[in-house]
């Protein structure tokens, strides 16, 4: 609450990027984001009370422990099935589901739940920025447009702009810039940076 307020109070008087129209399009697309977010956390919830209703927290502990003779074997199996699972889930309902599941063995194991919580954290980005599915890109392309993302935008090296909005504010920072679909145009740049390269 209080970022939010800050967030405001930064862009209404000390950058002047926002302004009362703005303010409505920004709240009315936060709006539709928080729920699409909602709804899956709802459903990930519905799914953990299950999980927790037939107790298959018991019967995957017991199958990892089968498996596995030792935490490395564990954490192997961990690193596969999290990066494969982060490539076709949303982190969120991912992170929700597998680490009550997955937290409990670690634990029968004698890893420590920090060192485990950071690993799995990772694991989950780096399925989630490997292709086939790759989410983080489509998000990134997603809100390209979005004012509040500008400044974490503006140390990187090369900014690449995909939006529908001819005058999104990422234009002004991008050093290349598409204006059009971004499921029409990201297939046939993915294609052109292929032939580029071999």
């Amino acid at each position: 609450m209080v970022a939010c307020a800050y967030g405001l109070i930064v862009s209404f008087f000390v950058t002047r990027e926002l302004t009362v129209k703005n303010f409505l399009d920004v709240v009315s697309k936060t709006a539709a984001s928080t729920a699409n977010v909602t709804v899956m956390f709802l459903a990930a919830q519905v799914f953990g009370f299950l999980i927790a209703y037939y107790d298959i927290t018991t019967t995957i502990a017991n199958f990892f422990v089968a498996v596995s003779p030792n935490w490395i074997i564990f954490m192997a199996l961990v690193f596969f099935l999290l990066v494969i699972t982060g490539m076709f889930m949303e982190v969120g309902a991912t992170n929700v589901i597998l680490s009550p599941l997955l937290a409990p063995v670690a634990a029968a194991f004698g890893i420590d739940p920090i060192h485990f919580g950071m690993v799995f954290v990772f694991l989950l980005a780096l399925g989630q920025a490997t292709p086939p599915f790759g989410s983080t890109m489509f998000i990134a392309c997603g809100i390209s447009g979005a004012i509040q993302h500008l400044a974490g935008m503006s140390g990187s090296d090369v900014i690449v702009a995909v939006n529908k909005d001819p005058d999104a504010p990422i234009f002004d920072v991008a050093d290349y810039g598409v204006v059009g679909n971004l499921f029409e145009v990201l297939p046939v740049l993915v294609d052109g940076i292929k032939k580029a390269h071999g």
